[in-house]
């Protein structure tokens, strides 16, 4: 295909000493070879440093940057789209313990070309262990499926984890700063879930990534600071107010809140208990768009 359009790749990182080398071997070797790799250095404190510039000093598509201190994980994101995402229309975060098939950037750029309303272009994706090696399959037949974007970011949250965050991006599309927010349900959902009000996703069938289990990816927090990875489900009038800024109405944003409740409470079962005075809204309000949205399977169904 035609390799006119410039890509950027940002790659933050910390501490990735054990993968990086074959993240950065999978991406180097992509059949599209226009793009060029930010890797921001978290403040590392093993090998890090000397892996990235060592690859720099052999390849000048490979761009290094590294913080002085420790950053929180969504602020050394942010950072790395701002550093690497000005001056291009497409964009893509990369992860320091995964891989990606040599294609990948090849097969997904072209919806993007083709349809100006996709904003974001992602595969189906492979789990592979420590070693490399395949052992599970995450893929998505019609996902995110719907016309509107409360329709979107619904099968977003119904989806769960799907990696989509690593997918290429339409860079205007990104209308918000900054890139990502700590939230209680997760900062690469509510950016999935923001990006999903601006335009379509688009599934190419193929698994073209591979997610590393039990890696050490920078999405996580360092462990010397008080970070709980357990960290409480419950959402308050912050976040409230990041849906209301997804522009949808008061009882879709009331459902989406109470989603959002369900699947931290899935993530933490000691969580605490669901306001009971806001329940009978949000039941009324799954009923009255989708009565199945919910498992309910009777014959009600057919009146809505």
């Amino acid at each position: 295909m035609n390799q006119s359009e410039p890509i950027r790749i940002g790659l933050p990182v910390f501490n990735g000493e054990p993968h990086l080398q074959d993240a950065i071997e999978s991406l180097l070797h992509q059949t599209y070879e226009n793009f060029q790799i930010f890797v921001v250095d978290n403040a590392s404190t093993d090998g890090t440093s000397e892996i990235i510039q060592r690859y720099a000093q052999k390849d000048s598509r490979i761009k290094y940057f590294r913080q002085n201190q420790w950053l929180k994980a969504t602020a050394n994101w942010n950072r790395t789209y701002a550093l690497a995402a000005p001056g291009v229309r497409f964009f893509m975060w990369a992860s320091d313990d995964d891989l990606f098939a040599k294609d990948y950037i090849e097969s997904l750029l072209p919806p993007l070309l083709e349809d100006s309303k996709v904003v974001l272009s992602f595969p189906q994706v492979d789990v592979i262990d420590q070693e490399g090696k395949v052992v599970a399959h995450l893929y998505r037949e019609v996902f995110p499926s719907g016309r509107s974007p409360f329709q979107r970011i619904r099968s977003i949250i119904r989806s769960g984890r799907f990696s989509a965050i690593y997918g290429l991006l339409r860079n205007d599309a990104i209308r918000r700063a900054p890139v990502m927010v700590d939230t209680s349900f997760g900062a690469d959902l509510w950016f999935l879930m923001q990006l999903a009000t601006a335009g379509d996703f688009y599934l190419v069938k193929r698994p073209l990534f591979f997610k590393r289990t039990g890696g050490i990816s920078e999405t996580r927090e360092d462990p010397s600071t008080s970070y709980d990875p357990f960290k409480t489900w419950e959402m308050g009038a912050e976040e409230w107010r990041l849906l209301g800024g997804l522009g949808i109405g008061y009882l879709a944003k009331l459902y989406m809140f109470y989603r959002l409740k369900l699947l931290g409470k899935a993530f933490d079962p000691q969580s605490k208990r669901i306001d009971w005075f806001l329940w009978p809204m949000f039941w009324s309000y799954m009923f009255w768009k989708e009565p199945r949205s919910m498992g309910v399977r009777t014959k009600l169904r057919v009146t809505f």
